[in-house]
């Protein structure tokens, strides 16, 4: 698999997600997964522990690693996520800490400095926000976390924001993400 879909709507209408399908078409093959239909659920000592002892125990075949072994084999991941109340969804941040293992996903070298174990080289956000679109808590994450955790400073943005204030020009400014993406893959 090279490329990974994290789909972090829960619309079946949603504007992020048809501009996602939309840059989807330039991919073909990819895995899609879909926090709504398989949400994770956050982790704690019961999440946690079955992880770090199927690693241990060198089964990789084991529920708990799924989504690590996602994260760890995609070249490009792109990620479906609105923007609520000022930040992503909890859906897309309970995926990361499902993901991030330990010893699977992420190391560290003898400084103690975070080492990426993926095969990441690009990230997408594909986002929508109802007002202004606020990078900080949202593409800004997203640098950070994909510099970090995924060793990758290859990281895009596709916004589409002021959607519930212009709600008469919403296809409008859809059909304007739309044309950036086409133009950056043609």
């Amino acid at each position: 698999m090279k490329t990974l879909f994290i789909n972090a709507t829960i619309l079946d209408t949603s504007r992020t997600l048809k501009l996602a399908k939309h840059l989807l078409q330039y991919y073909g093959e990819y895995k899609e997964v879909d926090l709504k239909i398989d949400p994770v659920a956050p982790v704690d000592n019961n999440t946690f522990v079955p992880k770090y002892n199927a690693l241990k125990e060198g089964n990789l075949n084991h529920p708990s690693l799924k989504n690590a072994l996602l994260l760890k084999e995609a070249e490009t991941i792109i990620i479906a996520a609105p923007i609520w109340n000022v930040g992503l969804p909890a859906s897309l941040k309970a995926f990361f800490d499902d993901a991030l293992i330990t010893g699977l996903t992420f190391g560290y070298d003898e400084n103690g400095n975070i080492v990426s174990l993926c095969n990441t080289k690009k990230v997408i956000l594909v986002s929508t926000a109802g007002g202004k679109f606020l990078e900080e808590h949202t593409i800004g994450f997203i640098k950070e976390f994909s510099k970090m955790f995924l060793a990758t400073e290859d990281v895009t943005l596709y916004k589409a924001e002021f959607l519930d204030v212009f709600t008469d020009k919403v296809e409008e400014i859809l059909e304007e993400t739309k044309k950036i993406i086409d133009k950056d893959y043609r």
